[in-house]
């Protein structure tokens, strides 16, 4: 496996094969006291297929669903497979 820079998939990825991708997800969330909406968020590991990668939002979208968060925590190897 070949790691990859967070600014090398989010400016050159042309999507297909597979990627191993360690990180912070979205995984639910609740309303606080004020109604807003509060995420939680959870460390995730996974080698999936990359199904878009969303630049205003800074997340990634895996063919499972899990929503991959772009920040310091994020380590993507693209898989030899």
């Amino acid at each position: 496996m070949t790691k990859i820079k967070i600014d090398e998939i989010i400016t050159k990825w042309d999507g297909g094969g597979f990627y191993h991708l360690e990180g912070n997800i979205f995984n639910g969330g609740h309303r606080d006291e004020n109604g807003k909406w509060v995420p939680f968020i959870c460390k995730e590991t996974v080698s999936r297929r990359i199904n878009k990668v969303d630049k205003t939002k800074n997340i990634i979208y895996c063919e499972c669903g899990r929503e991959f968060i772009i920040d310091d925590n994020l380590i993507i190897y693209k898989c030899d497979y």
